[in-house]
């Protein structure tokens, strides 16, 4: 009989080990996700930021009549020139590296430009309101993800107004009473100052953020 309890007791304390074992190297596998996991999206916001700084001196113009499927590129730029200066009335001739249309579904195919200066890139689009009527438009050529930022901003954006703080959506992050809030992975606002830090420190203690009472509204 006192044989059987040892041998139970031995047992139960191998089992238990076993048990303290496993919940050691699952939390160790919880914090390796999660080292991963953070340095996937640092990767992420870098590649981001490589393709932006890329897309500086770039614009997209829709509109643009397409006679030929298998127009040059040397078309598209004369194209892009003759809208610049006939629809945008901006005499200054344009420094264009290359200007091709872009893989779509729609017609005509919208046409990416590549200005060699950045401030001749910002006078065309100081100056695309003169396009009102034209049946062409012209819009930064933003990677994918900065794409989706206004529309995970429209609610935040809502709930500030409602709570009466004075913000305003500048497209990628919004400014709440003259201070920049930008979005993190987690949908939520935190000053632009802390963003780096985010990016740099393994924990988000000690930061700022600002959360929507509600996400189901859309105010731009």
């Amino acid at each position: 009989m006192e044989q059987n309890i040892q041998n139970i007791t031995e047992k139960t304390i191998i089992l238990k080990t076993k048990v303290e074992n496993l919940t050691v190297e699952s939390q160790k596998l919880k914090e390796e996700k999660a080292n991963d996991k953070k340095t996937l999206e640092q990767l992420e916001h870098k590649t981001d930021d490589l393709e932006s700084r890329q897309k500086r001196n770039n614009l997209i113009f829709h509109g643009i009549q397409q006679m030929d499927s298998r127009e040059t590129w040397e078309e598209c730029e004369k194209k892009i020139k003759k809208a610049i200066a006939e629809k945008l009335e901006i005499s200054e001739e344009m420094k264009i590296d290359r200007a091709h249309r872009l893989f779509s579904r729609s017609s005509p195919r919208p046409i990416v430009v590549y200005f060699t200066e950045f401030k001749q890139k910002e006078s065309v689009l100081r100056a695309r309101g003169n396009l009102s009527g034209t049946g062409v438009s012209v819009q930064e050529d933003y990677t994918p993800r900065v794409r989706t930022i206004p529309k995970n901003l429209a609610p935040h954006l809502t709930c500030l107004r409602n709570e009466g703080k004075k913000a305003k959506m500048v497209y990628d992050h919004i400014n709440v009473d003259g201070e920049r809030f930008d979005i993190d992975h987690k949908n939520e606002l935190i000053p632009a100052r802390s963003r780096n830090n985010r990016l740099q420190h393994s924990s988000d203690a000690g930061e700022t953020s600002v959360r929507p009472n509600s996400p189901d509204n859309s105010d731009r």
